[in-house]
C-alpha cells in the first residue's frame, strides 16, 4: 500500500498502476483484495518458473502454479476480474522453448487451457483478463 499511496500523493491514478509478482502475496489474499479494491491491477506472473525440471521429473503441475490457478479462479468469482493480469516468465534461458522450456506461449498454449478445464475460469474471464485489462491498463488520454 505504500507504493499505493505514493503514487496518489503524486497524482497518479492507481488504476492504471500493476503489482507485479503479486503471487508472491498468494497467501494472503485479504492484502492481495484491499489492493485491488484500491483500483490496481495483479500481475500473476511466473507461470512458467520452475515447471520444466517439476513436468520432466513427473510431478505436473507445481504446487505455485495450483495455487496461481486457485486464487485466479477465487478472484473471479469474487467479481476481481477487472485487475487480474496473469502473465508467464520467459526470462531465462530454461524458459525458452529451444531449451525445453513453455516459451512465450505458456499461457495460450498451455495455462489457459488449465485453468478452463481444471479450475472452471469461464472464456469471459479469459477474455477479461487477457484481452480488456490490457487494453484498459495500457491505453491512455491525450
Amino acid at each position: 500500500h505504500k507504493y499505493i499511496d505514493m503514487l496518489e500523493e503524486e497524482g497518479g491514478d492507481p488504476k492504471k498502476f500493476m503489482i507485479h509478482h503479486a503471487c508472491q502475496w498468494i497467501s494472503s489474499p485479504d492484502v492481495l483484495r484491499s489492493v485491488m479494491e484500491r483500483g490496481c491491477y495483479l500481475s500473476f506472473d511466473a507461470f512458467n518458473e520452475g515447471q520444466n525440471y517439476l513436468l520432466f521429473a513427473g510431478a505436473g503441475v507445481g504446487p505455485q502454479n495450483r495455487l496461481r490457478c486457485e486464487t485466479i479462479k477465487k478472484f473471479c468469482d469474487e467479481g476481481y476480474v477487472k485487475h487480474l493480469l496473469p502473465s508467464n516468465e520467459c526470462g531465462m534461458k530454461m524458459h525458452y522453448k529451444r531449451y525445453g522450456g513453455q516459451g512465450y506461449t505458456a499461457l495460450q498454449e498451455y495455462w489457459i487451457p488449465i485453468m478452463k478445464e481444471a479450475y472452471g475460469v469461464t472464456q469471459e474471464d479469459i477474455n477479461t483478463m487477457f484481452v480488456e485489462n490490457p487494453k484498459e491498463l495500457l491505453s491512455y488520454k491525450e
